[in-house]
């Protein structure tokens, strides 16, 4: 177990290694878990700012990497500061395999909570950083991706879509594997890889026959329609899993040329595609979902907090909101637009008991529909608010 996750508790080293500039800045930084130190490497893209929340990428090192040997091959940063996201490099422990990397499976005889140390980590980077909650995302390489599969089934709640490189699900049972929610998977895999071969092999519990994986995550999302296929136009290889309702997507990559076990579209590796850009699309569209009520409905997890507007609010210059909180705690108010794209927040602060009112001025916000969210320490509501001019 960590500690605590409090700022006054928890001793985090923060060293600038880079200066800030229009590609970013990195920041090293590390805590105690489970009374082992535990360091990462945070990129902060120039979009940065303490009003706007940005996209979050978990991107895991391999067998035997590092934070900065992933940062260099993925060269996943240049894509960060394009598109104005965090990217989050955790640095894995010493395996009783023999090598660096993740407790990714039963495999790798490993006692290592993992999964616990990342969702300590985004506590962590939650704290400090203006992180959009509804679009975290995890990528890895190797043992990297394998501990992203894991990821995939042991932490939806927190993680909106997964994308995989060249590495399965590599838990023994895979029916222990069984996410909170719907959660998209897109996969890269090279049909030569000597590393973890495409077709698999029997005699390596870490080296599944890549198509099953692929399948069984469509069969757990419910994505019965399909594969479709699609050649790109160098070649590579695109299946395709979906639902009737487009509520889910499950996507294969099979890449043919170059190098086997590199990452597609680096120097090294592939260039059929560059899986940086496709999965980056593919995160875009999958960002935890929020449900909309229906016009005149609040919707309440747990009766502690009471919106006082129930047929909605209307605005034109200021958005109020009227609400009771029955106990003291922390309340985050949140407004997304059609698409889920996360606005800037209205309130992120503790408050008492009793009633409050919290002012926001929409003088900016084109005319349209938007929700607007509440998170309480008990429950969550939300609303529709229409902006009119």
């Amino acid at each position: 177990m960590i500690r605590d996750l409090s700022l006054s508790a928890i001793t985090i080293t923060f060293i600038l290694i880079a200066a800030v500039n229009a590609s970013g800045v990195d920041i090293d930084g590390g805590f105690e878990f489970d009374e082992v130190y535990r360091n990462y490497v945070l990129h902060i893209p120039p979009q940065y700012n303490e009003d706007d929340s940005l996209p979050l990428l978990i991107n895991i090192h391999g067998g035997n990497g590092t934070p900065q040997q992933q940062e260099t091959m993925t060269g996943m940063n240049t894509k960060a500061d394009s598109e104005g996201f965090f990217v989050l490099y955790p640095n894995g422990t010493m395996l009783p395999v023999g090598y660096f990397g993740w407790n990714a499976g039963e495999w790798t005889h490993s006692g290592v909570d993992d999964v616990g140390f990342i969702s300590a980590l985004l506590d962590t980077l939650k704290s400090n950083y203006k992180v959009d909650t509804l679009r975290i995302y995890a990528t890895g390489f190797s043992i990297g991706a394998m501990m992203c599969h894991r990821l995939a089934c042991e932490l939806s709640e927190r993680i909106a879509a997964v994308a995989p490189v060249e590495g399965g699900l590599t838990l023994d049972d895979w029916n222990s594997c069984e996410p909170k929610r719907l959660i998209p998977v897109m996969h890269f895999h090279h049909r030569y890889d000597a590393n973890v071969p495409y077709y698999g092999d029997p005699t390596k519990k870490y080296a599944p026959a890549i198509d099953s994986v692929m399948r069984h995550w469509a069969q757990t999302n419910g994505c019965n329609i399909g594969p479709d296929t699609f050649y790109n136009a160098e070649g590579a290889l695109r299946q395709r899993w979906t639902r009737a309702d487009d509520s889910c997507e499950v996507v294969f990559w099979t890449l043919e040329q170059g190098n086997g076990h590199t990452w597609p579209g680096s120097p090294t590796g592939t260039q059929e595609l560059s899986a940086n850009d496709e999965m980056w699309e593919f995160f875009k569209a999958h960002p935890i979902p929020v449900e909309e009520p229906e016009p005149g409905i609040t919707e309440q997890v747990n009766p502690h907090v009471y919106l006082d507007s129930p047929a909605g609010l209307i605005s034109q210059d200021v958005i109020t909101v009227n609400f009771s909180l029955d106990c003291p705690g922390r309340v985050v108010i949140k407004l997304y637009d059609v698409s889920g794209r996360a606005l800037p927040t209205l309130l992120d602060g503790t408050l008492d008991a009793g009633e409050h009112e919290v002012s926001y001025p929409s003088w900016g916000l084109p005319t349209g529909v938007y929700l607007l969210r509440m998170e309480t320490p008990n429950s969550t509501a939300t609303q529709t608010v229409k902006i009119l001019r």
